[in-house]
């Protein structure tokens, strides 16, 4: 699990979320415009990046020698771009001759193929959009902590570039721009710089409030949703964001709860929470899309389906190829190519 277990238990939870959004496929309407949709949608992919913004400043600040940054462009290219590449590659036949059922058709062509590697919705698996902006995110980010020795000076530019983020944020300004996900990027770059400012001063972050105060946690819940609410009547997208920060704190408050009474009911899931985002989405077509076509289940058996065994199937993967992997070189090339060392 490591040293910061809740923040294990935050990609859990965020891993969960984005798994459920994605499994309701054969919902009787348009789930996307349901409000239960919308609520969590405000905040499992600012939940995630700023998770992601968190992960790397602590990272940072722990290691006594870290990366240069040629070393960590490489390393985040493997980890990130390389998944990428490969997944929307293998897919992109059985994808393009599965237009028929699916929801957008793809065009069997080597333009289309080239086309979806640069526009994410284009692409053989859409919602791997997530691994461009992640690594766009990080390459903004990591010089500002490598280079900028004295922490005050650090601070500064992060906060400033904070603000930009809350510009491209509020203004979309950056929306028409779909190429490398830089779209995604300026809707998310807040919430990593957020992540990455309180990775930095993470002993401070976590002892400055209490999280683990029912009180902080159900003042985080309504504010939450009382956001949302003013959000979605009013239509401001300042209240939306407050929403998605809000999530996060009381997610944040859970994760926090859920390490100080040492309960374990999401400990099977922590390591494997990369892997579960790269291959959930074969679990939740095949269990949607392609099964539907087969056996006339209700809606909420299919999405049952998908949801378990979008966790669950790559979790058995992960677990699979870790296994024994020293005597088989392949489970160690497709972990590799998966971005997994």
């Amino acid at each position: 699990m490591g040293k910061l277990k809740y923040i294990s238990y935050l990609k859990v939870i965020g891993i969960i979320l984005v798994v459920f959004g994605h499994s309701f496929h054969q919902w009787n309407g348009v789930f996307e415009d349901t409000i239960l949709y919308k609520v969590f949608m405000v905040m499992r992919m600012p939940l995630f990046t700023f998770t992601s913004g968190y992960t790397l400043a602590y990272c940072f600040v722990s290691r006594s020698r870290n990366r240069t940054f040629k070393e960590f462009i490489t390393n985040k290219a493997w980890r990130l771009l390389l998944p990428f590449f490969v997944l929307n590659t293998v897919t992109f036949i059985p994808r393009a001759l599965m237009s028929d059922i699916a929801d957008d058709a793809l065009e069997l062509s080597i333009s289309s193929y080239l086309s979806g590697l640069f526009f994410y919705q284009k692409g053989a698996i859409i919602y791997l959009w997530f691994l461009q902006m992640s690594f766009v995110c990080m390459v903004i980010t990591y010089p500002i902590l490598l280079y900028i020795k004295n922490a005050q000076v650090r601070s500064i530019l992060l906060c400033s570039l904070l603000l930009i983020a809350v510009y491209t944020n509020q203004s979309q300004c950056l929306r028409p721009y779909q190429f490398f996900a830089i779209n995604q990027v300026g809707n998310l770059l807040i919430f990593f710089i957020a992540g990455t400012l309180c990775g930095t001063e993470h002993k401070r972050f976590i002892t400055a409030i209490k999280w683990t105060n029912k009180s902080c946690f159900i003042l985080c819940l309504f504010g939450w949703l009382g956001c949302f609410a003013i959000a979605t009547v009013y239509s401001l997208q300042c209240a939306s964001l407050l929403s998605s920060i809000f999530g996060i704190m009381m997610t944040l408050s859970l994760a926090l709860i859920i390490e100080k009474k040492h309960i374990t009911i999401l400990d099977h899931l922590a390591g494997s929470t990369y892997m579960i985002f790269l291959l959930s989405w074969f679990a939740n077509v095949s269990s949607q899309q392609i099964l539907h076509h087969f056996v006339e289940l209700p809606w909420w058996i299919h999405s049952a389906l998908s949801l378990v065994c979008g966790i669950y199937v790559p979790l058995i993967i992960h677990r699979f190829l870790e296994s024994d992997k020293e005597k088989h070189p392949y489970k160690r090339a497709i972990l590799f190519l998966l971005g997994h060392k």
